[in-house]
């Protein structure tokens, strides 16, 4: 049933042939679509639904009412109900942790650049509704632009033989919010939604996986609008040893191809005797299929088996292909996942199927095709947001830089450039940098938050604040107040209609100072922020691996410290670990609704770190690593337990660290704090629907 095919044959077909499954003769079809659209509006969205699917409508029946959205969410049984419900949840809180939030600095000079971040204003999103009701995609692109703030979400699909679209999908478009939904399908679509028409608006971007009409419609348009990727006929690799049990592989491959006679399930396995049983268990399956001959055509169509001599092999075949799915099982997913480059979502393990990705993992579905995740990306929040570049700089930056500025002008000929940079030199300088921050945010004080007086007394430089307000502009457009740079009390307002969603009004943040004669540490927390870190000890390795902490825990961390460390490194580390492990216990506070418990197995090439936390308040560090080395540079490894064993007791936490696999001491010691640092973003999460996590020293 699947082709049989060497690594060279397929390296070669996929080289020859690429990944684009669209018929040559087809753009131009396409383009005719949208010309006439452009053109014709309306009435041409009218004859093209009439055309392609089979309805008859007005421009005034193009539009689905949120009344009528609202009535299908009513009419929705109750476990489908539960399942849309469950299936929000998940997506929303995964895309409440992307690190999109705006950034800033200050030079020594006191000059502050930056990025702004500020939501879209309006994007249309695009639902197939041929084969089967995507409900999941409604979730998977309408969530993550809600959360975003975008300010007008328009959605459309094609209308049934009634019509309207189907009945699920209004309804699961009017639970996760879209503004206005519209029954159009199809190229004609993309056009309406990147030109405008009388009753369509036109959009800012657009999102959303679609057929071969759809894909280069919007592969057309880019340029008009923005889109988010090309995601066309879904594939999948399935990278599987000895282990793998055949069922199951065979399962997962009719899930790929089921979705369309284009899908591509590519099979590579270094196990021949698991090749055999998949090609049984798939002969043995596809018959009492639904959907047969849509399998079956795909399955011997750009489908494959391949058999690798060993999983080096077959990592590079798959990232050759760059596949929208890539699944990994093996004995050791977590060891063959660091080679991988190409992908546009990975599953480790048989109990992470595709499948389970496709509905509320959390990730977006929404993932580049036709091995375009060589260069694009999972749709994510950040696909809705616009970055702007900030720069405040102050008389004396301008006057150090812009004699060299003006060079370079000289250089290309703008002598105009250069004139408007020695004019200034010329004349005095008055602008006064919070002025002009002040005017780029609008005029509103406190957009962006300066260092607390004092904190930065004795450090060269400014200390960047723990601010997410750059990021966040609601539907008013002000500025963000509850540190976290999605909106979450606007995305709450929106999701009233009963989500159970975190919705955090109490901000979990402190900030520590301590002073001893041989150190001063100032440390600033945000449990609830973006990954964003700054870190000056002196130590730059140190520096490197406090980073790690905070980017995969998802803390907002800044810590400034120095100490003589001509003498002796061992005071600076243990107060930076003291400071550490104190500010989270008081982030914590009450610990209520926390999820307590945080694992982490974390690979880093060669190494491997087992990491577990528990912020049980009983404060032990259970440690066993070896390093092979006395140092990476300047730094002393013999002090990396004693840093984490101050964490644990000023943080009341337990914690175990375990070296599992390493040979490089640098990787060995980073995937040690990457995986610590995941394990306490995990145990201090929130826990969804819980008042309390029942505990041996009371409720947390």
């Amino acid at each position: 049933m699947l082709r049989k095919l060497s690594p060279e044959e397929f390296e070669q077909e996929l080289r020859v042939k690429g990944m684009d499954p669209f018929p040559a003769d087809l753009e131009e079809k396409v383009r005719g679509i949208l010309d006439q659209v452009k053109k014709g509006g309306d009435a041409a969205l009218v004859e093209y639904t009439r055309q392609f699917d089979h309805v008859q409508l007005t421009p005034k029946e193009l539009e689905v009412s949120q009344a009528e959205a609202k009535r299908a969410w009513g009419e929705l049984p109750l476990p489908l109900v539960r399942a849309l419900e469950r299936a929000l949840e998940r997506i929303g809180v995964y895309h409440q942790q992307e690190p999109i939030g705006g950034w800033q600095y200050r030079d020594d000079q006191g000059s502050l650049m930056g990025q702004l971040v500020r939501p879209l204003d309006r994007v249309g999103i695009y639902v197939p509704g041929g084969r089967a009701p995507l409900v999941s995609t409604v979730l998977m692109t309408v969530v993550p632009a809600r959360l975003a703030g975008v300010r007008e979400i328009i959605l459309c699909t094609p209308p049934g033989a009634d019509g309207r679209p189907d009945a699920h999908l209004l309804a699961a478009a009017w639970r996760a919010g879209a503004d206005r939904i519209f029954a159009v399908g199809g190229a004609q679509a993309i056009a309406a939604m990147a030109y405008g028409t009388e009753t369509i608006p036109k959009v800012d971007k657009i999102a959303g996986p679609g057929n071969a009409y759809v894909t280069l419609a919007k592969r057309l348009v880019f340029g008009q609008v923005g889109i988010d990727l090309l995601a066309g006929p879904s594939e999948v690799a399935i990278l599987a040893d000895e282990t793998a049990r055949a069922e199951e592989v065979a399962a997962d491959l009719i899930a790929q191809a089921e979705h369309d006679p284009l899908a591509r399930a590519v099979f590579i396995t270094t196990s021949a005797r698991l090749m055999e049983e998949v090609e049984e268990s798939l002969s043995a399956r596809v018959n009492g299929l639904a959907r047969r001959e849509v399998v079956q055509a795909a399955l011997a169509g750009g489908s494959a088996a391949i058999l690798v001599p060993d999983l080096e092999a077959g990592v590079a075949l798959a990232n050759l292909m760059a596949p929208e799915h890539l699944e990994i099982i093996t004995e050791s997913p977590g060891e063959v996942v660091g080679r991988v480059r190409r992908a546009g979502a990975i599953f480790l393990g048989r109990f992470s199927p595709e499948a389970l990705g496709d509905y509320l993992a959390g990730p977006s579905h929404v993932l580049p095709t036709g091995g375009t995740a060589r260069f694009s990306s999972v749709l994510s929040v950040g696909d809705f947001v616009r970055r702007i570049s900030l720069i405040a700089a102050t008389p004396e930056t301008f006057r150090q830089d812009a004699r060299w500025a003006a060079t370079l002008a000289d250089l290309e000929g703008l002598t105009g450039h250069a004139a408007a940079l020695r004019v200034r030199l010329q004349n005095e300088v008055s602008s006064k940098p919070d002025q002009v921050l002040r005017e780029a945010a609008g005029g509103r004080e406190g957009s962006f938050s300066k260092p607390a007086a004092g904190l930065d007394k004795g450090f060269s430089g400014g200390a960047r604040p723990l601010t997410n307000s750059a990021v966040g502009a609601g539907h008013n457009g002000d500025a963000g107040t509850t540190g976290r740079p999605v909106m979450l009390s606007q995305f709450s307002a929106q999701f009233a209609r009963g989500a159970r969603l975190i919705h955090r009004q109490d901000l979990r943040r402190a900030e520590i100072a301590r002073r001893t004669k041989e150190t001063e540490v100032v440390l600033r927390l945000d449990l609830d922020g973006q990954g964003r870190t700054e870190i000056q000890t002196g130590l730059p390795f140190f520096d490197h691996l406090l980073a790690q902490i905070g980017r995969h825990a998802g803390f907002e961390l800044e810590i400034r410290a120095r100490g003589d460390l001509g003498v002796d490194q061992h005071h600076l580390v243990e107060d930076v670990g003291l400071c550490l492990g104190d500010a989270l216990n008081q982030a914590l506070g009450s610990k209520a609704g926390v999820n307590r418990y945080g694992h982490s197995l974390l690979p880093m090439d060669e190494a491997l770190v087992l990491a577990a936390v528990d912020l049980s308040g009983r404060p032990h560090l259970a440690y066993e690593a070896r390093f092979g080395a006395k140092r990476v540079g300047a730094f002393d490894l013999d002090l990396v337990e004693e840093f984490w064993r101050a964490v644990a007791a000023s943080g009341r936490l337990t914690i175990h660290l375990r070296l599992l696999a390493g040979k490089n001491a640098h990787h060995m010691v980073e995937s040690l704090f990457k995986g610590a640092g995941r394990a306490l973003g995990q145990a201090a999460r929130r826990e969804l629907g819980e008042r309390g996590i029942p505990s041996t020293k009371g409720t947390l």
